[in-house]
């Protein structure tokens, strides 16, 4: 495989796992979460880590093309 290639997979394989991580976060502040009392804490926190999750989304494309 050439280095560029290896780099790039290298590169997104990281991404996969930052996403990953993100996502496990993700579905650990929504367990938390309960829309029948204001938690300024989780919602903050949830927004965050969508904002990770499509940035990490946005940085695989950006390497693929």
């Amino acid at each position: 495989m050439k280095d560029e290639y290896k780099e790039l997979k290298e590169d997104v394989t990281d991404e996969e796992k930052a996403i990953d991580e993100t996502l496990e976060r993700l579905l650990k502040a929504r367990n938390e979460f309960d829309s029948k009392n204001k938690n300024y804490l989780i919602e903050p926190a949830m927004g965050t880590y969508l904002m990770n999750f499509y940035n990490g989304i946005e940085n695989i494309l950006k390497r693929i093309y």
